[in-house]
């Protein structure tokens, strides 16, 4: 669960360069989970992992978050890069599709009954 919500949220900071509020990255992540028949999640609940999450992600000069300088609770994505370190491989495109490499037939090189001699 860690890794989908640091995921959704560098998801949701890479839509806006500028940075967002803590409360606003927490209600896109909620209405994006949320459907028709799922049940009722606390938004509380996530608010505080968003924001404890946010504010572990910003500590450090290599980290991937920033807080906006100026505004309260306002984060950013450091550098472009940071996107680039979670790539998802989960959806595989037809370009990069393999085929599925045939085996050999050794079947061919083996004597059939069938198989007739003419020097007989």
């Amino acid at each position: 669960m860690r890794h989908q919500l640091q995921k959704k949220i560098i998801n949701v900071l890479a839509m806006k360069p500028e940075g967002m509020k803590v409360s606003a990255i927490a209600v896109n992540i909620y209405n994006n989970d949320r459907d028709l028949f799922s049940e009722e999640k606390d938004f509380d609940k996530l608010y505080q992992l968003v924001r404890n999450y946010t504010w572990r992600l910003s500590q450090g000069k290599k980290s991937m978050l920033m807080a906006v300088e100026g505004k309260r609770g306002y984060y950013r994505l450091r550098n472009k890069q940071t996107t680039q370190c979670l790539l998802d491989f989960s959806q595989a495109t037809d370009d990069m599709r393999v085929d599925k490499v045939s085996e050999p037939d050794f079947t061919k090189n083996m004597p059939s009954l069938f198989d007739f001699d003419d020097n007989m």
